[in-house]
């Protein structure tokens, strides 16, 4: 389209001054110049459809293969910029039909990507957190940690030391030690609790010999 209309203006133009068809012509040239800058617009716009309609499609493409990876954050990014693309094709052009249904399947993928990452980032937080409750002299528990299941059991060094400590402390009517060590459970217990609502995970505790003495489901 726009070869055609340059053309036809080269041959407009190529007419002698003095010869009777150079009046029509002078005429025909501004209608002839905006059909050449409409066409040249019009090219540009097609040229941004199918940059954009590309972008999108080898970013869903890279964000397919991340989330291959269980890379969830690099995913989420990846869909992001897709959908961002598909919806920089214009309308009205040779690549938004092919764009438009890319649309709602982008928004979804990366809805999901994003639910993935928050679980993700949900399950460190708890190993760091979990780290930070069980370290101790003796190591306070052993834990593991799933997007279904907390489970954290009581390391048998740590629960000797608190039983030894708790009978010392009845033997010798030491009050304000027996006051410390159940206000320690206690706070334990409310740690670990914290950790499972933060997770939005089911946690389940075990004592030192692997039997269940405490569960908490998140609210």
């Amino acid at each position: 389209m726009q070869s055609g209309w340059e053309e036809s203006l080269d041959i407009l133009s190529a007419i002698p001054t003095s010869t009777t068809s150079y009046q029509q012509a002078k005429l025909l040239v501004p209608k002839y110049e905006t059909k050449l800058s409409e066409a040249r617009e019009r090219k540009n716009v097609e040229g941004i459809s199918e940059n954009a309609y590309t972008q999108a499609v080898t970013l869903a493409a890279e964000a397919q293969i991340f989330e291959g990876k269980n890379a969830w954050f690099k995913a989420s990014e990846s869909w992001r910029r897709a959908l961002s693309y598909a919806e920089q094709v214009p309308a009205a052009t040779a690549y938004s039909q092919k764009a438009q249904p890319l649309l709602a399947s982008y928004k979804t993928s990366l809805q999901q990507a994003e639910v993935k990452l928050q679980e993700e980032r949900n399950l460190q937080k708890a190993r760091t957190d979990l780290d930070r409750t069980c370290k101790g002299s003796p190591k306070i528990c052993d834990y593991t940690v799933s997007k279904d299941l907390i489970a954290v059991q009581m390391t048998p060094g740590y629960v000797e030391k608190l039983q030894q400590t708790f009978i010392q402390a009845n033997n010798n009517n030491a009050v304000k030690t027996r006051q410390a060590v159940e206000k320690h459970v206690q706070t334990l217990q409310k740690a670990l609790e914290a950790i499972a609502e933060n997770a939005t995970i089911p946690m389940q505790v075990y004592d030192g010999e692997g039997q269940r003495i405490g569960s908490h489901e998140p609210k």
